[in-house]
């Protein structure tokens, strides 16, 4: 006795999941260019180094953006965090700012080199550190 025949099913192919795309800038992209690419073109768009995919925690890909032409990185979409000096705070019924003390008298006292007797002056020092930031970020040939 031999075994029935299986019936032939004609099953159709499951869509692929459409991954969203993004400009070099983070915006997603309009017009002619605008499109959700399959998730095996965004891997061989990936092979290739053409985009940086973002995945969620279980390792699947969720976006993709186009490198800039020049093969730099793309846009960080937001700055990386350091220490907060400035946190909002809910006080009664209202948010206010609170500020920590950036350094205690002494530390900036040693910073200084030279001891700091009023209020004024640590002020116009501290505002001096500030200061000094982008300055040292610029191109010394410019200033």
């Amino acid at each position: 006795m031999s075994p029935a025949p299986k019936k032939q099913t004609s099953r159709a192919k499951k869509p692929q999941k459409r991954i969203p795309t993004y400009a070099t800038d983070g915006t997603r992209l309009h017009g002619y260019r605008m499109r959700d690419y399959a998730l095996s073109a965004i891997e061989r768009l990936l092979k290739l180094s053409k985009v940086v995919v973002r995945r969620n925690r279980q390792g699947r890909i969720v976006s993709a953006q186009f490198r800039p032409e020049c093969g730099a990185n793309p846009l960080c979409a937001t700055a990386l965090a350091g220490t907060r000096y400035s946190y909002l705070e809910q006080i009664y019924e209202h948010r206010v700012w609170s500020h920590r003390r950036l350094l205690p008298r002494q530390d900036l006292e040693k910073l200084a080199g030279e001891p700091l007797e009023s209020e004024a002056e640590r002020e116009q020092f501290v505002q001096a550190i500030f200061r000094a930031v982008p300055l040292s970020c610029m191109n010394p040939h410019a200033i």
